[in-house]
């Protein structure tokens, strides 16, 4: 809109005027909007034309009667109305006292409003959209600008939203529920549209709403019926993950549709034709808003406070500073810690059951607090490094550029978690303590995004690098999820439900019986939905 304002006074540089023309092209709505605003433009310089004609008239100190009114209008007759009155016979220009004349100053004034009233009405549809919802949950968010940043339970502030970090879920008055993580920047720009050009936004949309779209540099994803994550990086490049129902993705350079259903995903990038199928990553995007961050968890915090200053020795369950000096890190990056067969409690850890070892042998390994057991499949007995709340040697600078990337998201950066279970590990979490400490929330289900983060591996040439690794979810004591992870595998989702009697949660990362080099199972994101 603001292009096209230009445009209308004749103000666009050669760079606006293609911007423009390529908004107009791209869809047959943005043609209609264009014409009728040029229609508005025109009928207003002719309205305030008159109204010039007027104060002219007025600042001459003459009476606004038939004598001054009509022949102004002459020089512009603006419609029908105008014309009539101006060309009235001179027996009907009688004195302000008799009908007629009351009769021609109202239809003048109906000529000068009624095109005021129809500028202001098509203005109402063409302007800048009102806000359409409301921001009703948010964790940790910080807003590019305080003093315009949505509030809680009021009415969505015109024009983009920029989320430096955290998570804000939005409620449109259609019922579509906007859950957006930062850094990311997204508009608002009806009911049934919103604009993505960075970042990471979960759409979830009732039946009412079907059709409700997402526009990204790169594409537009129409919902038939979902809930999806659209995906946008730095560079304009986007992805859709669609986590049930069905979208329709098309590229902005290309004019072929994709079809995606529940698990599947696709990728376009900036200025591409076409779609590239993806690895579906659902468990990427945050489906609720409030959740319990186990990174936090981990670090001392409640689940809500996004702390990583500390971690848990995975041989004892003692806590560990965060290492502040290259000394310090050196020592840390280097920690490998044979296991002595026991369950180890956290007493500086309340919502953490404890960690242990798994060890591998024909004796049970002890899981959660209450006494649960499972054999694992053989180890080596050892585990590389600490339980810490980020990637040490991302801090170190050892590894190199992005060593944390899952699919496309960098969860070292801003606005997302990274938890590294080093084979071999594991970690309960006390569920009953969570709750208690969180009366107000609600929790049904453990969701992540893994993979074996082993990039940096792969750059050390001779470098002994083991092939399987495995990763483990128990729920008091019960084996709720397994996946054998091979090094060059793609990443794949976590979503295990929680029972409301659930006690213990435990998340193990094993070496998968070929030794623990480079078995590095990465969580990103890992909390309680």
């Amino acid at each position: 809109m603001e292009l096209l304002d230009k445009h209308l006074d004749g103000l666009l540089d050669e760079a606006e005027a293609d911007e423009l023309c390529r908004w107009v092209k791209e869809d047959p709505r943005h043609a209609r909007i264009v014409t009728r605003a040029a229609m508005i433009h025109q009928r207003l310089r002719q309205v305030m034309r008159g109204r010039q004609l007027l104060e002219e008239a007025a600042s001459l100190g003459a009476s606004l009667d038939d004598a001054v009114i009509l022949p102004a209008i002459r020089l512009e007759p603006e419609s029908e109305t105008a014309m009539e009155i101006a060309e009235a016979p001179e027996g009907m220009q009688s004195s302000p006292a008799t009908p007629a004349f009351r009769y021609r100053y109202w239809r003048l004034v109906a000529g000068i409003a009624l095109p005021i009233l129809v500028g202001v009405a098509l203005w109402s549809i063409l302007g800048p959209a009102k806000p359409t919802g409301a921001l009703v949950a948010s964790a940790d968010a910080v807003w590019e600008n305080p003093a315009q940043a949505p509030r809680a339970g009021t009415p969505l502030p015109r024009g983009p939203l920029n989320l430096t970090s955290g998570v804000a879920q939005m409620r449109l008055e259609n019922g579509v529920s906007l859950i957006l993580e930062g850094p990311a920047k997204l508009e608002v720009q009806s009911e049934t549209t919103v604009r993505l050009t960075l970042g990471k936004l979960t759409v979830s949309v009732p039946p009412n709403a079907h059709g409700f779209t997402v526009e990204t540099p790169a594409a537009r994803t129409v919902d038939l019926g979902t809930e999806f994550g659209v995906l946008v990086d730095s560079s304009g490049n986007t992805e859709t993950h669609v986590i049930r129902g069905t979208v329709e993705m098309t590229p902005v350079a290309g004019s072929a549709a994709t079809h995606l259903t529940a698990g599947n995903a696709a990728r376009v990038g900036l200025g591409a034709i076409s779609t590239q199928k993806i690895a579906a990553l659902t468990g990427s995007f945050v489906q609720d808003v409030p959740a319990i961050d186990l990174v936090d968890v981990v670090s001392g915090g409640d689940g809500t406070t996004r702390r990583c200053d500390s971690g848990i020795d995975i041989g004892s369950g003692g806590i560990l500073p965060l290492p502040t000096d290259r000394r310090a890190m050196g020592i840390a990056l280097s920690r490998d810690i044979q296991g002595d067969g026991r369950f180890h409690p956290c007493p500086g850890r309340t919502l953490v059951g404890g960690i242990f070892i798994p060890h591998g042998s024909p004796t049970p390994d002890t899981v959660d607090p209450s006494g649960h057991q499972f054999i694992f499949p053989t180890t080596n007995n050892h585990a590389y490094n600490d339980l810490w709340p980020r990637d040490l040697a991302v801090l170190d600078g050892s590894r190199g550029p992005n060593p944390d990337v899952i699919g496309s998201v960098d969860y070292a950066g801003s606005g997302h978690r990274l938890l590294l279970l080093h084979a071999n590990k594991g970690i309960c979490f006390d569920l009953n303590a969570l709750r208690t400490a969180h009366p107000d929330r609600q929790f049904s289900h453990l969701q992540s995004v893994c993979v074996n983060l082993n990039a940096h591996a792969l750059r050390k040439k001779g470098a002994p690098i083991s092939d399987r690794s495995e990763f483990w979810v128990f729920i008091d004591g019960d084996l709720r999820s397994h996946k054998l992870i091979h090094r060059t595998d793609e990443p794949f989702d976590v979503d295990v439900p929680i029972e409301a009697a659930a006690h213990y949660l435990a998340l193990v990362a094993t070496d998968g019986g070929d030794g623990f080099d480079w078995d590095v199972v990465s969580l990103g994101d890992p909390r309680l939905n």
